[in-house]
């Protein structure tokens, strides 16, 4: 490797992997004759967190468990960045290049609520392909529901939404809800025993930072800066390959009424309307509401589409009637 750079991620490999090491051991795991570089690794992956000096050597590293060094990473970044987003906007003020320059353009930082929750809804409401969010904490039903509403505008839209919820939204019914609610337009959620941060990246252009503060408050960075953006996009399909489904089959087919699950369910199997109205009572008028209801919540063309459309979704259940 010795016409290859040094990077943090070799080094850190090797650590890991050895589950201690000195500078000279991880050169000479590496091939390399550099132990410069492999002293700026050293550096680098410390100011993260990621190892930490032996507590019997100064000159061994290890690596803590993978999840706990990890989260600590990532809040470590999340500090670094609000603090960065603030000197650099306080810089670009004194400046007089608000709203105009490079700096500001890159990171913006709020210690206001107000402030913040209007410019994550202007940037939203421009987002074109995909939304992932990692949510520490539920949610209160009143402000998942007040989502729903939001996050259904951007999946009729056509952006695809994913979130990673802590595990505990697998006993709540309004995150089961709302989980139900967004899947029948293409919303994801999993959720997960490690949700380190309130995170969201938006179109891999911008990433939002929520940082909770001692004093109950909390502040919020928004960057679009490249590197930092590709950086937490990758954190988030980590968690998310890590992250389990919230809803099972029978969760997915809550949010439909008893009579679409029937009329569904027998649309599927090819009746016609008549004897849907035969065996279920059902009136013709309200079956054709009901069809012309789901075709329109799913996008299908036609009846046959539906029953498609419906298995895929996993709205059909077994023996149903």
């Amino acid at each position: 490797m010795e016409s290859q750079a040094i990077t943090p991620s070799d080094v850190y490999n090797v650590i890991v992997s050895k589950e201690s090491a000195t500078i000279a051991e991880v050169a000479r795991e590496l091939g390399t004759r550099n132990a410069v570089a492999v002293e700026d690794a050293v550096t680098h992956l410390l100011g993260l967190q990621l190892i930490q000096p032996s507590p019997d050597s100064a000159d061994v590293y290890r690596a803590p468990a993978p999840s706990s060094a990890f989260e600590r990473a990532l809040k470590a970044i999340a500090e670094r960045l609000t603090e960065e987003a603030a000197i650099m906007t306080n810089a670009a003020s004194h400046a007089g290049l608000q709203g105009s320059s490079d700096a500001e353009s890159h990171f913006e930082h709020f210690d206001s609520d107000d402030a913040y929750l209007n410019r994550l809804a202007a940037i939203l409401s421009q987002a074109q392909c995909q939304i992932d969010c990692v949510l520490p904490a539920l949610p209160s039903p009143e402000g998942l529901a007040s989502a729903s509403v939001e996050d259904l505008t951007l999946l009729r839209r056509g952006v695809k939404a994913r979130s990673i919820y802590p595990e505990s939204a697998r006993q709540d019914a309004s995150a089961v809800a709302y989980a139900a609610t967004t899947a029948e337009f293409g919303g994801e959620v999993r959720t997960s025993t490690f949700t380190p941060a309130h995170l969201i990246v938006i179109d891999s252009r911008y990433v939002v930072i929520d940082t909770p503060l001692v004093n109950d408050g909390r502040s919020s960075t928004i960057t679009s800066r490249p590197e930092v953006v590709t950086a937490f996009g990758e954190t988030f399909e980590y968690l998310w390959s890590q992250a389990k489904p919230l809803l099972t089959g029978s969760d997915r087919f809550i949010s439909l009424t008893v009579k679409e699950r029937t009329v569904l369910a027998r649309v599927a199997r090819g009746e016609t309307d008549h004897a849907i109205e035969h065996a279920t009572k059902i009136s013709s008028s309200t079956i054709g509401r009901i069809i012309k209801s789901l075709q329109e919540r799913t996008g299908a063309p036609n009846r046959f589409a539906l029953g498609i459309e419906a298995e895929r979704r996993g709205w059909l259940k077994p023996n149903q009637n």
